[in-house]
């Protein structure tokens, strides 16, 4: 199976090999299992840091493309290179390399999955020293409920985020997903301090010290890892 590059600017297209507006190189294809994996390099042009990308299929009657068919897959079918960027030696050129269109929408929805359980524990754990406040009025730990509140408002704001996530062509992307990141490691830092500063009120057993401590660990190292 072969892969080559052909540029058109209409649908009456003779399918020539020639060069596209951007550097392709490293052109290979596999087909297995009834799918079609295609790998390339892309350089980007100068100045620019992303791109758009449509996959779609058709007929061909000797070299000229067909009408693709009208059928509800085709008039939908949108999808996604997934990139890896590198540097190449002193100019600092980005590379980019498709690994397969299918996989970019599976991630974003087990995340969406993993967000709303950890969000809707937050909320109880909120909730719950909001009644122990109530409860015992007498008792005063100002520096535990002022980590908890503000990691009550840090969680309303990145739960808010799934919801308000602009698109992958806005400009304003990359400043929502450094933010959405920021925000995010804000709320493991603090949920670990007042975890920590709760087991200095409490006092328990040194088990649970133990025991949270070694979680709280094996955390931290598989997220600098992976």
């Amino acid at each position: 199976m072969g892969v080559v590059t052909s540029p058109f600017n209409s649908y009456g297209t003779q399918l020539q090999e020639g060069n596209l507006s951007f550097p392709v190189s490293d052109l290979s294809a596999s087909f297995l299992d009834n799918q079609m994996v295609i790998y390339a390099l892309i350089e980007l042009p100068e100045n620019t840091t992303s791109g758009s990308h449509v996959w779609q299929d058709g007929p061909v009657s000797g070299s000229t493309l067909g009408m693709h068919q009208v059928s509800r897959n085709h008039l939908q079918s949108m999808g996604t290179l997934n990139l890896s960027s590198g540097q190449a030696s002193a100019s600092h050129t980005r590379y980019l390399k498709a690994v397969g269109p299918k996989a970019d929408p599976l991630w974003f929805y087990i995340y969406i999955t993993l967000q709303l359980p950890g969000y809707l524990l937050g909320m109880a754990g909120g909730a719950t020293g909001l009644y122990l406040g109530v409860k015992f009025t007498g008792v005063h730990h100002p520096c535990h409920v002022g980590i908890g509140i503000t990691l009550f408002c840090l969680g309303l704001l990145q739960i808010s985020a799934l919801f308000l996530w602009p698109a992958k062509d806005n400009k304003y992307i990359n400043l929502w997903n450094l933010f959405h990141h920021l925000t995010g490691y804000t709320i493991l830092l603090l949920s670990f301090a007042n975890i920590w500063v709760g087991f200095y009120i409490l006092k328990p057993e040194k088990a649970w010290i133990i025991v949270y401590g070694v979680i709280s660990e094996a955390m931290i190292v598989s997220t600098i890892l992976l």
